[in-house]
């Protein structure tokens, strides 16, 4: 049942609630071109962009944006107009804006220089199984948090300056390993945590296990376990001529909670042996 053709059916059924209403994205991204400052809105919606070219054309104002659909079956010429810089029309005077609308294609595998607005609808196109068909069928469903993260992540581009500029996707990778370590926010600001974690001479994710075993009275422990990962040397070698004998030495070692506590015990053991190699 549609909610939107049967407001006073549902609100019968559940006693006359108060109705909040929820501005759509094509709404908010009428709000967004025509009451914000200039810079390009990303739209991931599971629509066809055609209904949001035809709610701002009702603009006389708003003749300055180009609406572009941005999806895996594209092709790449159309995907160049999404990444170089578009001019404005000479009947106007502020600098054009571009409205891409995007599948999920966006979240990982394309960074769009000067997106300044995400507007998310919280779905994306997924492939199901249907048991009634007997077969897969495309339809639209709820996005996770990881997500719907990376998609804000999307207008969150640093911008340093760099001898060699790392590839756009490593820097979004980079960007979105930040957030999942809580060094930096959402909305791309830094946090406590990441001027912390700059003090360490480690990989983000390895500084971020050391500062929680603090709280966790487990400092001793951790800080093995990251020399371990952190050396180029292997601790365990196996020889050809004597297998058995090396694959049974290992397994004293072996911890069943995983590699981890097993370099732990491979550490213990290399000083109680008074580092003997």
């Amino acid at each position: 049942m549609s909610a939107s053709s049967h407001i006073n059916t549902l609100m019968d059924f559940f006693g006359n609630p108060n109705i909040i209403e929820i501005p759509g994205p094509i709404a908010i991204v009428i709000t967004i071109h025509l009451n914000h400052p200039d810079g390009d809105i990303l739209v991931f919606m599971t629509e066809i962009c055609t209904r949001i070219e035809f709610e701002l054309g009702r603009y006389k104002e708003t003749s300055n944006f180009l609406i572009l659909p941005l999806y895996s079956a594209l092709p790449a010429e159309s995907h160049s107009r999404i990444i170089e810089k578009i001019s404005a029309p000479a009947s106007c005077d502020k600098i054009a804006r571009k409205i891409i609308v995007s599948t999920n294609l966006a979240e990982t595998s394309l960074t769009i220089d000067g997106v300044a607005y995400v507007v998310d609808t919280g779905f994306c196109k997924q492939k199901i199984f249907n048991p009634e068909l007997g077969s897969e069928v495309l339809a639209s469903v709820p996005i996770s948090k990881s997500a719907a993260i990376q998609r804000n992540i999307k207008r969150n581009v640093a911008e340093f300056d760099f001898i060699h500029t790392p590839p756009p996707y490593s820097l979004m990778l980079a960007l979105q390993e930040l957030t999942l370590i809580k060094a930096k926010d959402t909305q791309g600001i830094i946090t406590e945590t990441e001027k912390k974690l700059s003090t360490f001479p480690l990989e983000p994710q390895l500084s971020a296990i050391l500062l929680k075993s603090c709280s966790l009275n487990c400092q001793k422990e951790i800080n093995k376990i990251i020399a371990m990962l952190c050396t180029d040397v292997m601790c365990f070698v196996t020889p050809f001529d004597s297998k058995k004998e090396a694959e049974a030495c290992r397994s004293t070692y072996m911890s069943p909670d995983g590699d981890h506590l097993t370099l732990l015990n491979v550490f213990d053991d290399f000083i109680a042996n008074a580092m003997d190699q």
